[in-house]
């Protein structure tokens, strides 16, 4: 299997002493007879995966280095690996006007930046682990999400799995890095109730996550069945706050907890719900810190976000208590017709809504979605007490 470099590591690689490129390899990666045709014109092999698992090594690129996925189809005689596509990035300088596809490496007010190449699977494709040797065969899109895609997959043995891959867009080096952090974040928590991270890796410059597959969306599976009953709000409820939980005792705050986000998990042996996406979760330094980024989706986020400018553990709650309202209603608390999401959310209108529920479970529910943190659950596990108090009134016992 030819697995040469198609791109080099050092952003200064292949230039004369004026800074431009040399003439004798102006496209930045070697020429070869069993080859892959670039936007440069210049004929490129793929890009052997660099193995960053543990130490997270860096991966065929820069800090400075810039992807911009282009759809274009290329040669036929493409990579070796089983399945794959090339699909060409060609350099972007996505933050200026500057658009440059004429070199490899390109010189930009005294700063070079390095064009890297993605290598995607089609489905049926591999992907493979190249410091375990482990593979898994893709499947068919799965969903979107704001940093990247999730896909059906198996691994060698045929147990379904789910990858999901960062888009290859911007900066490298940042694309990295969030990718680092979400799969650190996975590997520090262990509860049934979030989706299990099996393996990580580099391959073909893209970034993957393996990890457990559910069934279905939250959204997907309420639109297929309608709203849980009673009971099985109040134990759909109280997996959700286990994971938060677990989430919180590590200083984590997910701040996505939306629908889409929380899977639904079916067995022969019994049925969960499982949190998932760590995308734009932060762990926080130490007890009582917040996180000031403005960051989530329109309608879930909570209102000390937009009233503070801060989120905190007690935000997960609050976007439990949106979950909880979802399954047990089949309708979103806030939503379009509410009007703008900053007046909505801080309008009330989901506490008032749970309220009119006018049963024990609605008002739990409501506390969820109280505005102010004063008077919202401090913390998952007063939450979870609160829940098991007005279980037994619903047939089920925590």
């Amino acid at each position: 299997m030819d697995r040469s470099l198609a791109t080099r590591d050092s952003p200064t690689s292949n230039r004369d002493r004026t800074g431009r490129p040399s003439d004798e390899s102006s496209a930045g990666c070697p020429t070869t007879s069993s080859t892959t045709r670039c936007l440069t014109s210049r004929w490129c092999r793929p890009p052997t995966p660099h193995p960053p698992p543990t130490r997270f090594a860096r991966c065929g690129g820069t800090s400075a280095s810039r992807w911009a996925a282009t759809e274009q189809q290329t040669a036929s005689d493409g990579p070796r690996a089983t399945g794959c596509e090339p699909r060409t990035i060609r350099l972007s300088i996505l933050r200026t006007n500057l658009h440059l596809d004429a070199f490899l490496i390109s010189r930009k007010n005294g700063r070079f930046s390095t064009m890297v190449q993605a290598w995607l699977p089609n489905v049926g494709g591999r992907i493979e682990n190249p410091n375990t040797g482990a593979y898994y065969t893709i499947g068919n899109q799965l969903g979107e999400g704001g940093f990247g895609f999730v896909h059906e997959c198996s691994d060698a043995s045929g147990r379904p799995r789910v990858a999901k891959f960062a888009k290859p867009e911007g900066v490298f080096g940042e694309v990295q890095q969030r990718w680092e952090a979400e799969c650190r974040l996975m590997q520090s928590v262990s509860s049934p109730h979030i989706i299990r991270l099996y393996d990580f890796f580099c391959y073909g410059n893209v970034f993957w996550m393996v990890m457990e597959r559910a069934k279905c969306s939250l959204r997907k599976h309420i639109a297929a069945r309608g709203p849980f009953g009673d009971r099985d709000v109040v134990v759909s409820g109280h997996h959700m706050l286990l994971a938060v939980r677990e989430l919180n005792s590590k200083g984590i705050i997910h701040r996505d907890l939306h629908i889409d986000n929380i899977l639904w998990s079916e067995s022969l042996e019994w049925n969960a719900l499982k949190i998932a996406d760590f995308g734009i979760a932060k762990q926080l330094p130490f007890a009582g810190a917040v996180a000031t980024t403005r960051i989530g989706r329109a309608y879930d986020v909570a209102p000390e976000l937009l009233r503070a400018g801060y989120t905190t553990h007690q935000s997960d709650l609050y976007q439990i208590g949106l979950a909880m309202f979802f399954i047990h209603t089949g309708t979103e608390a806030l939503g379009a017709t509410d009007g703008l999401p900053h007046a909505a959310i801080l309008s009330g209108n989901a506490r008032s809504r749970a309220e009119q529920l006018n049963t024990p479970l609605g008002n739990f529910i409501a506390k969820l979605l109280r505005r102010s943190t004063e008077h919202r659950y401090q913390n998952a596990q007063e939450a979870i007490a609160d829940l098991a108090a007005i279980a037994p009134m619903y047939g089920v016992r925590l």
